[in-house]
């Protein structure tokens, strides 16, 4: 692979990451579940939900990045807007779930495939900086969406 062709891969990476992770509705979804009627029992449940769902696919979600590729896996993992279709709490902890399946999917296949990309190119010490960089680009989608949120809340 190219070099030229690795720092292309490294850009769309970066891109992912920055529209990847501004997600308003992930920002806020418990005020956005109080919104829709939830109590703040099943709101709680459904929290459950999604961090067991998280913990249980944490390292099957790896394997899957193994076996069926990691730019499959990528495309796999875009599956987090379910909630939008969701109506009641089984439906809503249905697209929880898939959410934290997203997550799981996403999380650590883009940095393994930048690495794996770096490597192939002979130029793995790039990694640290890509790494660094793509956690500044996910902190401020990540805090422009959660303001985002705010404000959509605050406007009604």
């Amino acid at each position: 692979m190219s070099e030229k062709n690795t720092r292309k891969q490294i850009r769309t990476l970066y891109l992912m990451t920055t529209v990847g992770y501004f997600q308003i509705a992930a920002a806020s979804w418990v005020a956005l579940l109080a919104l829709r009627g939830f109590s703040l029992l099943q709101i709680g449940m459904l929290e459950s939900i999604f961090h067991i769902v998280s913990l249980c696919f944490e390292l099957p979600s790896g394997v899957v990045a193994d076996v069926f590729g990691r730019r499959k896996t990528l495309i796999a993992s875009q599956m987090a807007s379910l909630m939008i279709f969701s109506t009641g709490f089984a439906t809503t902890a249905l697209a929880l779930g898939c959410s934290a399946l997203s997550y799981n999917l996403a999380s650590g296949t883009r940095e393994a495939l930048a690495y794996d990309s770096l490597k192939q190119n002979g130029d793995e010490g790039f990694y640290a900086r890509f790494s660094s960089t793509e956690m500044m680009l996910y902190r401020i989608t990540n805090s422009t969406a959660t303001l985002c949120a705010g404000l959509a809340l605050w406007l009604g």
